[in-house]
């Protein structure tokens, strides 16, 4: 819209052979745009830049006898665009919640923003409202009683939290109120200042990214009950990496983690929880038959930090990867709602794409020799059962987005943790 405005305001001064290669290129920029971005392209980012120059262009080229821009159905569409562009946003919502996919029905939504578009130019944007001249005279106007409810009804849904009581029956999705503890990407906080959780010694302490601020959490509560206290190394987006070149303030973090746990002499037991399959590059539907250089390393790397810590420590846990959902938990509620199949258990993806998708590191655990004071903590039997991983189990909402676990699904496998730490202590 900015360089529309500029194109408007500052129009280029061309000759006529000048104009029309201007065009060729503008139109080249956004038809190139189609071929050479996919769903992968990050958006909106850089690449915005050449669907954006090549409309600036076009603008420019200024050629109204055009036979691309000059026509008789891109001049209507050109007059109706506004209206166009703020109709096809509802009906992409609705396309995306309902999980649309089929071509004839998208087709079918693109028409209609067209002619929604017209409806709009036609009987809104063509017609002159009247005015008011006093103040008395604005409480005549019926446009200003038709914004006022729809500020009222947005007021209501903001308040309401997006009216939650839609879903009521179901419980949790709810976030770590400490997750402002975790370091986020691109800062750097001594681990010495790693926030600790209730009074008591601190003999526990979880280190990993973003995926370990709520089970940092539910494990502190269950511990607080036994008068132990707990230390929480979070850094978000951050995995092991031992590069002693490496500048980065996440590697820095990271070494400085693991050697303040280890010097820290009240610390007995450390859990260690990563989103691991994200970044060995395993996604949902993928079969990767083998890792990557950089995903090679990033095991050892993990398998160093492991058995580092277990010569210092009593018990080191491996926290499994969690199975993961393609949308976020309240988009698949509403989802679910908006096609009448809202269930107190909601499939997020069939336990044999978690085991596929997991399975070259669910290989590596189980054939590495790990110190026998290593425990890995598998949580499928959370989120699964022998035929489908649920977002939602029960009632219970085991996510508060598409891949990070919910305090309750945290607090499930925080007791796993402690009754393994108890199993071993027996033995």
């Amino acid at each position: 819209m900015t360089l529309g405005g500029l194109a408007y305001l500052y129009p280029f001064t061309l000759s006529t052979s000048k104009k029309r290669w201007l065009e060729y290129t503008g139109i080249t920029l956004v038809i190139g745009s189609y071929v050479l971005f996919s769903s992968e392209t990050a958006w909106p980012g850089y690449a915005a830049l050449f669907p954006v120059l090549g409309t600036f262009f076009i603008i420019q080229a200024q050629r109204s006898n055009s036979v691309f821009t000059g026509n008789p159905v891109f001049q209507k569409i050109g007059t109706w665009s506004y209206s166009i562009y703020l109709w096809h946003w509802p009906l992409v919502v609705v396309a995306y919640k309902l999980e649309i996919q089929s071509w004839p029905i998208l087709l079918l939504g693109v028409l209609s923003s067209v002619a929604l578009g017209f409806l709009s130019w036609k009987w809104v944007e063509t017609i002159r409202f009247q005015k008011a001249n006093s103040w008395t005279a604005i409480f005549k106007l019926k446009y200003i009683y038709a914004t006022a409810l729809v500020a009222v009804l947005s007021a209501l849904v903001y308040v309401q939290n997006g009216l939650n009581s839609r879903f009521e029956g179901f419980s949790g999705g709810l976030k770590s109120p400490m997750r402002h503890c975790a370091v986020e990407l691109g800062n750097y906080e001594e681990p010495a200042k790693a926030c600790e959780y209730y009074d008591g010694e601190v003999t526990w302490a979880v280190l990993g990214d973003s995926h370990s601020i709520e089970l940092s959490y539910s494990l502190a509560n269950a511990l607080k009950e036994q008068d132990i206290a707990l230390k929480q190394f979070s850094y978000q987006g951050c995995f092991p990496d031992f590069d002693t070149e490496s500048k980065q303030l996440c590697t820095q973090w990271y070494q400085n983690a693991v050697k303040h746990i280890i010097e820290d002499t009240r610390i007995k037991h450390v859990v260690i929880s990563h989103r691991l399959s994200s970044i060995l590059g395993l996604h949902i539907g993928s079969a990767n038959k083998t890792l990557s250089k950089k995903g090679l390393l990033s095991l050892a790397t993990l398998d160093n930090t492991v058995k580092e810590l277990a010569k210092h420590k009593q018990q080191v846990f491996i926290v499994s990867p969690i199975p993961e959902i393609s949308t976020t938990v309240g988009a698949l509620m509403t989802r679910r709602l908006l096609q009448h199949k809202l269930s107190s258990s909601i499939e997020g993806q069939s336990t044999e794409q978690y085991l596929t998708q997991n399975k070259l590191i669910f290989d590596h655990i189980n054939s590495t020799q790990y110190p026998n004071n290593v425990t890995w903590v598998d949580v499928k039997d959370t989120y699964c059962d022998e035929s489908h991983c649920y977002a939602i189990r029960e009632g219970r909402i085991l996510y508060f987005d598409a891949d990070h676990p919910s305090t309750l699904a945290t607090d499930l496998v925080s007791k796993k943790i402690i009754n393994s730490k108890n199993t071993a202590a027996a033995n």
